[in-house]
């Protein structure tokens, strides 16, 4: 009988452990105020403070599906995230053809 409860209690605890691993969520630490040509952007989110990390940032993915952690309110943020959205509309007009759609994501 011990030995049931005591399986019983383990095995929850690892589905517990799987469960909170799969609610983490990368995270950005800082931020780096430095303008990234829009070029090498492809797709963009928003971090928001107190939905699991700390600060409020702007997650820009690169063609190479580097993330890089900006600020939320900058203007040249804003330009970027313009161009992205403008990007995807072409991407998706031309079937994600062309070099100029390469990294974009089928949405």
């Amino acid at each position: 009988m011990d030995t049931k409860i005591f399986l019983s209690i383990l095995l929850l605890s690892c589905c517990h452990c799987m469960v909170v691993r799969a609610q983490m969520s990368d995270c950005c630490l800082t931020v780096k105020n430095k303008p990234i040509p829009a070029s090498r952007v492809v797709d963009y989110h928003h971090q928001i403070k107190g939905q699991g990390c700390s600060i409020d940032a702007t997650i820009l993915v690169t063609r190479h599906g580097r993330k890089l952690c900006v600020p939320l309110n900058e203007n040249w943020v804003s330009l970027v995230k313009t161009q992205v959205i403008q990007l995807k509309t072409h991407c998706q007009e031309v079937n994600y053809k062309g070099k100029r759609c390469f990294g974009v994501k089928r949405q």
